[in-house]
């Protein structure tokens, strides 16, 4: 959805982990975004993927 000059938006995903996925110090979960704008009645642009920090999936 676009967004006014100047505005911002928030979001929160929640998730749930299985009783039996895999777990520990090499297991994350991870989200990326895809980026897109333009300005200037079209005459810059830009997009690209944004890492979204995760978290670690701890065994219980």
């Amino acid at each position: 959805m676009p967004l006014a000059p100047g505005a911002g938006s928030t979001f929160t995903v929640a998730y749930t982990i299985a009783p039996d996925s895999v777990c520990g110090a090499e297991t994350r979960i991870d989200f990326y975004s895809y980026l897109y704008y333009e300005y200037q009645a079209g005459e810059a642009k830009n997009s690209g993927i944004i890492g979204i920090p995760g978290t670690q999936v701890a065994c219980a």
